[in-house]
């Protein structure tokens, strides 16, 4: 990071609005510096902003893919659970929309950190559950948005749960 950029941001610090807005284009830019340079675990009151559709920084980097930056926001607090309201009215995760702009790359560290706090609701879920002739039952998990099969250790214990939630009926 040349020394303009740290002085400019060093006059930033106390304008919540600006600092947030700086995260947001440099997450878009893919800037892996200035993100860490606005973004600590000390330091990371900008992750608990959104903007009116309740976008924050981690969705709008898993939109844009940088596995980098969506771990380094995760290790800093980011709310995995966090939701944004897409223009068809429809709530999406930062997961969900990794998933729908099929960037892999943050969809495997959403996913590694959504296993690894236990966050149920990272996603959006949808349980499909097949009775066959012979009596067995299908229980499949999708991701509600995408319709993408789901087989993470969450989505299976949800499957699980969708079993025996369609026995008892």
């Amino acid at each position: 990071m040349n020394a303009p950029t740290v002085q400019l941001l060093d006059t930033l610090t106390d304008d919540l609005e600006t600092r947030f807005n700086s995260l947001l284009d440099a997450t878009v830019a893919g800037d892996v510096t200035t993100v860490r340079t606005l973004v600590t675990r000390e330091r990371n009151d900008l992750l608990a902003l959104q903007l009116n559709n309740g976008c924050d920084a981690l969705i709008v980097a898993a939109q844009c893919g940088n596995p980098e930056i969506v771990q380094h926001l995760i290790d800093c607090g980011a709310d995995l659970s966090a939701r944004f309201e897409a223009p068809n009215g429809e709530t999406l995760t930062a997961l969900d929309i990794a998933r729908y702009k099929k960037n892999g790359d943050a969809v495997t560290v959403l996913l590694a950190a959504c296993d690894a706090q236990d966050v149920r609701n990272g996603e959006s879920r949808t349980i499909v559950a097949v009775k066959s002739p012979d009596g067995t039952l299908d229980v499949r998990v999708r991701n509600r948005h995408t319709g993408e099969a789901l087989t993470d250790r969450l989505s299976l214990a949800a499957a699980a749960e969708g079993r025996q939630a369609a026995l008892r009926v």
